[in-house]
């Protein structure tokens, strides 16, 4: 059921939708509250969203119309409501509170409600929370005294520039917290491993530009206005899996990562010049992005023997000067994706994974060569090198015949690559060259040089041609 579009609601008796489950209320000029007469015939709503009210100053009028309305209810979102400064007026009696602990409700959003300065204490008593998601609060200032409520899962702090202490505040006796992301944030300073639930798998952090530390071993003030150290219960064995960093421009350095991490991304981050203070990624590990982080000097030394490294993407990462060691162990390899890394020179002796389909190097300007052993790269479907001008030379033993798609693009090797014979490629089915290349002509014959296999021929700036 919705209702839109108008001035007020008024209930006059005589209606009991007993079979409703869904309900929105928007844009309704003159709605201040919902009364305890408004809320009665809507006890077996189990989704309620109120959104553009812009006189909406409490949610509930009292405790009475909140604790019938939450005794159905499994998700309630407000939105848009720039007057709202609380959920209710005053605060719930002491056995409201009791009735309260019986309620249903799984899902809180709260969003741009820009006169929100604190959640009532009865949020604590909320005991079938399991996500809660406040977004554009600019002046909501704490949580409650008594903690949110431990059963909650999922997490979501996005612009709430005012709320502190960060992270003591979502992450305090949370017992079965699963994901927390913080969005825009001015008071996250750091956040140490003491002060991450040992529960949370998936952790996202974007656009905090005071974040100088993460990770790291210290248990100091995480917040510019807490004098507080109310941290979570330290516990070294994390479960976190999914790491995600975003536009923390003071951050200067990630401390030891957690043994079970999976997917690990660093973007725009910088000031961030080295990973993982233990010099080491974790063994598990699948994904591996770092991108635009352009004082990164240095990464770990060496790739451990036993990683499971999937995917690696590195890119605009200006100063990187080398890749770890053993790169070519790393057996369930099958992506690497390098751009715009202008001041790495080589890649290992050792080569590169056999298992490995696809490789992408762009625009490596201090890149001396194409990595050694490419023929034994027997899984290589795909090949893109753009933009390496120190490239000259062109591997003795030439590319892997498994590779399906290769495109050069200002490559000074196309003559060395006809040369070496182009039909070598038996599985080939697109070609692409681009510049690079003096020829005047191609050999009358370079139609049967060609894979018999090649569907696509793409042949551009060639201006001697």
């Amino acid at each position: 059921m919705v209702i839109n579009g108008c001035k007020e609601v008024v209930y006059e008796g005589g209606v009991y939708l007993r079979s409703l489950n869904s309900m929105t209320i928007s844009n309704i000029s003159k709605l201040t509250c919902l009364t305890e007469v408004f809320i009665q015939p809507l006890a077996e709503v189990q989704e309620l969203e109120v959104a553009n009210c812009m006189e909406l100053a409490s949610l509930y009028e009292n405790g009475v119309a909140l604790a019938k309305q939450l005794t159905s209810l499994t998700k309630l979102v407000v939105r848009n409501c720039p007057q709202v400064v609380s959920l209710m007026e005053g605060e719930v009696a002491v056995y409201m509170q009791q009735q309260l602990a019986n309620c249903k409700l799984e899902s809180l959003t709260l969003s741009t409600c820009e006169s929100l300065k604190k959640l009532p204490q009865w949020v604590h008593s909320l005991v079938s929370l399991k996500e809660l998601k406040i977004r554009e609060c600019p002046r909501l200032l704490s949580f409650p005294e008594a903690g949110l409520p431990s059963t909650l899962r999922i997490i979501e702090i996005v612009d709430c520039n005012a709320l502190t202490p960060l992270p003591a505040a979502v992450t305090y006796n949370i017992m079965c917290l699963e994901q927390l992301h913080i969005d825009n944030c001015e008071s996250l300073i750091s956040f140490g491993r003491i002060q991450l639930s040992r529960t949370v798998k998936k952790l996202e952090i974007r656009c905090c530009k005071n974040l100088l530390c993460l990770l790291d071993d210290g248990e100091g003030s995480s917040s510019k206005k807490s004098d507080e150290n109310t941290s979570c219960s330290g516990n070294n064995s994390s479960l976190l899996e999914y790491l995600y960093v975003e536009m923390c421009n003071s951050l200067t350095s990630i401390g030891e990562l957690p043994s079970d991490l999976k997917y690990l991304q660093v973007r725009s981050c910088s000031k961030l010049k080295s990973l993982s203070s233990r010099d080491k990624l974790p063994a598990g590990l699948k994904h591996f992005a770092i991108e635009w982080c352009e004082n990164l000097e240095s990464m770990p030394d060496r790739f451990q023997d036993n990683m499971s490294l999937e995917h690696i993407s590195i890119w605009f990462c200006f100063n990187l000067r080398s890749l770890p060691e053993g790169l070519h162990k790393l057996c369930h390899l099958r992506e690497i994706s390098i751009w715009y890394c202008p001041a790495l020179v080589s890649f290992a002796a050792e080569g590169l994974p056999i298992n490995l389909r696809r490789l992408f190097i762009i625009k490596c300007d201090g890149l001396k060569a194409i990595p050694d052993h490419m023929h034994n790269l027997m899984s290589l479907e795909e090949l893109s090198i753009y933009y390496c001008p120190d490239i000259v030379s062109f591997p003795e033993e030439g590319f892997p015949t498994s590779l399906t798609y290769l495109a050069t693009i200002d490559l000074k090797i196309c003559e060395l690559l006809f040369n070496w014979g182009m039909h070598k490629l038996s599985a080939l089915r697109t070609l692409i060259i681009q510049g690079g290349c003096s020829h005047k002509s191609f050999p009358s014959d370079m139609g049967v040089r060609l894979p018999s296999t090649l569907s696509r021929l793409s042949i551009k700036d060639f201006p001697n041609l």
